[in-house]
């Protein structure tokens, strides 16, 4: 089974979700991580991940950028063929997901957190809202880690609630991130 896994960073992928990509090279699927190129990429390839690099501005709202994204995204799918693919933070949530329904590749995403884009109340918060509504109609499950933002998806319709569902966070290695003192 091919899976792959999208996020904004390869940093992001090693540091949150190394234990999860273990645990799927153990079972035998074959893990493709796409992800911009940085100083992480090589451990997951020593891992024995097959890594895509793509551009990505995780902090960006050029349309063209964006569209240019999704488009780069959709041949890598197209490329690969994964059996499904899982998605992290906005832009593979978002462009990422509509990429892939075209090819019809299954999808789950996971809403780690709102951005920026959702404090404010302009064109670029509404514009956000409706790629989200637009984008969300296509993933098998949708995976919140907060109760806020998953209550905020649901009353705004961003997303059906059968698809939506509240995890207790992202799985993050607490022996390896100990909590500080406050």
């Amino acid at each position: 089974m091919k899976v792959a896994i999208v996020l904004n960073t390869s940093w992001n992928i090693y540091n949150f979700r190394l234990n999860f990509v273990r645990a799927l090279l153990a079972k035998g699927y074959q893990v493709h991580t796409i992800a911009p190129h940085d100083n992480y990429t090589h451990y997951l390839e020593e891992l024995g991940c097959i890594h895509h690099d793509v551009k990505m501005d995780s902090r960006g709202a050029n349309p063209i950028k964006d569209l240019g994204l999704m488009l780069e995204l959709w041949g890598i799918y197209r490329k690969v063929r994964p059996d499904i693919i899982l998605h992290y933070t906005i832009k593979p949530n978002v462009y990422g997901t509509l990429a892939a329904s075209v090819l019809r590749i299954p999808t789950i995403n996971n809403v780690c957190g709102l951005g920026t884009v959702f404090l404010k109340n302009n064109l670029v918060s509404a514009f956000a809202m409706m790629l989200y509504k637009l984008a969300f109609r296509f993933p098998r499950k949708v995976f919140f880690q907060n109760p806020d933002d998953l209550a905020l998806f649901l009353n705004k319709k961003l997303i059906p609630a059968k698809t939506a569902d509240l995890i207790p966070g992202s799985g993050i290695d607490l022996s390896h991130f100990t909590p500080a003192e406050f």
